[in-house]
């Protein structure tokens, strides 16, 4: 303290230690870091116990020491958007896999296998945003190479909305040409864009058959993507919902296409949409922090951001 006062000098020493100490009060600042465990897999969490003088918005932070180098990553990252630019297609993996449009979720995952159903539980915690530029990221994949898209929005979205998302980023009516989205059936809906298909509520399998897919998008490529919102899903129909689509998922497996899953750890088609899955990724937000893992297969614990200053 005389040092510091006497001196006008800063003084931080560090503690490989648990508690409070009689240094505690001395402090001007305490910063606690800690390895904890979350969902079995290592978690790195720091704690402003005390500031003084200043205000405190956020007091936990995650952190990684990655590369040797202690990083916090940002609770709610301000996304500075750029000019929308045209997306670029990241290629297919293999003959057998595409690509999510996002290479480091690739590396994770192995991408988007052809024939397989792939699973993405999301908490409802993880803002909407982050739900919506994934959805952005997979369709823009899809439609900048020529392929078709069949989607079923969360409860949240429409048809409008997305093709306020996406559109900005494809050429001129690719949109149109290569998606088609399904929307539950209402009074007076009939006059509708021709992107709009709707779900009568009675049965899944009829109502989102994939002959009828493939009618809607004569001029798409194949593999086509069937992104399906479980919450949408089980709204319109009932819980059982997944069990009454076997009809689609045959005929996607049939065809080599991609059978794209999003749900909630509350949703009823979670357990049984993640056994039948061949990659099941989780995404949730600990200490305000969005992170995503791998169940299948088994990955450690990542941060999730996103960085908008190319465009895309």
């Amino acid at each position: 303290r005389d040092l510091v006062e006497g001196s006008k000098q800063n003084v931080l020493y560090v503690l490989e230690g648990s508690g409070e100490t009689r240094l505690d009060y001395l402090g001007d600042g305490i910063i606690s870091l800690a390895a904890m465990e979350y969902q079995g897999r290592r978690l790195r969490v720091l704690t402003i116990e005390k500031l003084r003088g200043l205000q405190v918005l956020q007091h936990r932070y995650l952190y990684t020491l990655d590369g040797g180098r202690l990083i916090s990553f940002e609770v709610s990252a301000e996304v500075r958007r750029t000019a929308p630019q045209r997306w670029k297609p990241a290629k297919d993996l293999s003959a057998d896999a595409v690509s999510t449009g996002l290479e480091p979720l690739d590396r994770l995952s192995g991408g988007l296998a052809r024939g397989r159903v792939v699973a993405f539980e999301i908490s409802n915690a993880v803002p909407a945003d982050y739900v919506d530029w994934l959805r952005t990221s997979i369709i823009c994949n899809f439609v900048s190479q020529g392929r078709g898209v069949a989607h079923v929005p969360p409860r949240k979205g429409s048809a409008e909305f997305l093709r306020e998302l996406v559109s900005p980023h494809l050429p001129d009516g690719a949109f149109d040409v290569h998606v088609r989205v399904f929307e539950a059936a209402t009074l007076g809906s009939a006059d509708v864009s021709k992107t709009v298909l709707h779900m009568e509520g009675q049965n899944p399998d009829a109502d989102l058959k994939w002959s009828n897919i493939e009618f809607q998008l004569p001029k798409s490529d194949r593999p086509f993507l069937a992104l399906m919102a479980f919450d949408t899903l089980e709204s319109v129909y009932n819980d059982k919902v997944l069990e009454q689509m076997s009809g689609v998922l045959a005929a996607v497996r049939r065809s080599n296409d991609v059978f794209v899953g999003f749900v909630t750890p509350q949703s009823a088609s979670a357990a049984k949409l993640e056994n039948i899955a061949h990659v099941v990724l989780h995404l949730d937000s600990v200490n305000g922090s969005v992170v995503l893992y791998g169940e299948k297969p088994y990955t450690e614990l990542f941060n999730l951001s996103w960085d908008w200053s190319s465009g895309v």
